[in-house]
């Protein structure tokens, strides 16, 4: 149910959504079927992340993709929301149970 009124909700309820759907949906695999890795992790290697598939499915490989290449992503560490609102943000996703999804750090 989106809330345009309050923006606030609306961000939290869309996290509480795709995390539940993260979960359902991994919920269906067997765990060698996918991999769970934070953005954090796929932004600063994401060769391994490409060097790791290629692995795991063979038959994709020898498109021209060099995973040693790939340069990391720059991640922004600058918080651009106001402190009341990344307050309530917080809050709100706590509420909910929402926003606190560890993720496991890709391993090689």
């Amino acid at each position: 149910m989106a809330c345009p009124d309050d923006p606030v909700e609306d961000v939290c309820r869309q996290v509480l959504f795709h995390e539940t759907e993260m979960m359902r949906q991994c919920a269906l695999m067997p765990r060698e079927r996918f991999m769970v890795l934070s953005y954090e992790e796929f932004c600063a290697r994401p060769g391994a992340l490409v060097a790791r598939v290629l692995r795991m499915m063979p038959s994709i490989a020898g498109r021209g993709t060099e995973p040693e290449r790939l340069e990391p992503f720059r991640i922004s560490r600058r918080q651009q929301l106001p402190p009341a609102t990344l307050a309530r943000m917080r809050e709100r996703l706590a509420d909910l149970g929402a926003g606190s999804v560890r993720c496991d750090p890709l391993q090689d």
